[in-house]
């Protein structure tokens, strides 16, 4: 059953991998083009932290995020977005 089980988990991590990835390479056939910054600040956000360890019990902590909107053209369509990364935004995590 043990065996059955870390053989799920290691199926479902190597497909997120696997979406992750596909994204990756999509986002490496775009061209670059010209945009602007429409509006940025700070966004404070409580996020739920675990413990490690004997102070594994679930706490909450601000952190700050960035919020950003830009806008850029395409092919005379004008388009506006908020995500700037593939990555996971942790906030100020660590810092």
């Amino acid at each position: 059953m043990l065996v059955g089980f870390a053989c799920a988990v290691a199926g479902m991590l190597s497909f997120i991998t696997f979406v992750k990835w596909r994204e990756v390479q999509a986002l490496s056939h775009w061209l670059p083009t010209p945009g602007k910054i429409i509006s940025s600040r700070a966004e404070a956000r409580e996020v739920r932290v675990s413990g490690v360890g004997p102070d594994s019990n679930d706490t909450t902590e601000i952190r700050n995020f960035p919020a950003i909107t830009f806008e850029y053209k395409v092919g005379g369509k004008t388009f506006r977005g908020s995500r700037y990364s593939v990555k996971e935004n942790l906030g100020n995590f660590e810092v």
